[in-house]
């Protein structure tokens, strides 16, 4: 099994970032920074199996919100192709503006982009078989899952597309949405999907039967629960 780590640079972003630990050589392909001024450290990234992983990095750390930048993860690295986002890859990211998801990427993992205090868009290829974008929103494929709403996508209010079933993982977590409808479609709402939000309104759908803990420190002052939910999880 071949496992080497080594640090990308990503992103056009005019920020210092702290050296990362690991030892590896920076990955400077000009494209990846269409122009502009590339980062003096980069991104860590793994190739295991002639494949590449994006791992989990401390960003909040190592970046700094007064500066801006934004991500285009590539096809491939050293020849490999890039198919994976780790679990919290980018959590707390405080630079981010926006992200791009190459087609390539067959897995993105739970809170990949969650606590993304500067994110406003996410966008994905249009040739990627396994994930989708609408209005800077992240879905999969066929938009029956919502993954992940920006952290500061302006406007306070979401219409949730009707023909989502569920929402995943802290898929609104800690970010400014005062009200969310939620469409007929939807069955399951994820663990902390709400959780930390400046949530007030919402109104559940009858159809829904699970919810994994979702509205946890929001602002909402009651919930009416259908008698079709099955499963409530801790920290309503």
């Amino acid at each position: 099994m071949k496992l080497t780590t080594r640090i990308l640079s990503l992103a056009l972003c005019l920020v210092f970032v702290l050296p990362f630990v690991p030892q590896g050589r920076a990955y400077d392909d000009g494209y990846l920074w269409q122009g502009g001024v590339p980062w003096e450290g980069g991104v860590p990234y793994v190739i295991e199996n002639g494949e590449v992983s994006i791992p989990r990095y401390d960003w909040y750390e190592n970046t700094m919100p007064q500066f801006r930048c934004d991500v285009i993860i590539p096809d491939t690295i050293e020849g490999y192709p890039v198919t994976k986002i780790d679990r919290f890859a980018f959590i707390g990211h405080r630079s981010m503006v926006t992200v791009s998801i190459p087609a390539s990427v067959r897995t993105i993992s739970e809170g990949a982009f969650s606590s993304c205090w500067a994110l406003t868009n996410i966008t994905v290829a249009k040739d990627n078989s396994h994930f989708s974008s609408e209005n800077g929103v992240l879905f999969n494929k066929d938009k029956t899952t919502l993954i992940q709403y920006p952290n500061k996508k302006p406007g306070n209010s979401y219409v949730i597309p009707n023909g989502v079933k569920k929402t995943t993982y802290g898929a609104f977590y800690s970010t400014s949405i005062t009200k969310v409808t939620i469409p007929k479609s939807l069955t399951e709402l994820g663990k902390d999907t709400f959780y930390g939000s400046k949530l007030k309104s919402i109104t559940i759908p009858k159809n829904l039967v699970k919810i994994g803990g979702a509205f946890g420190f929001t602002n909402l002052t009651g919930v009416i629960v259908p008698n079709n939910v099955v499963k409530i999880g801790g920290g309503f």
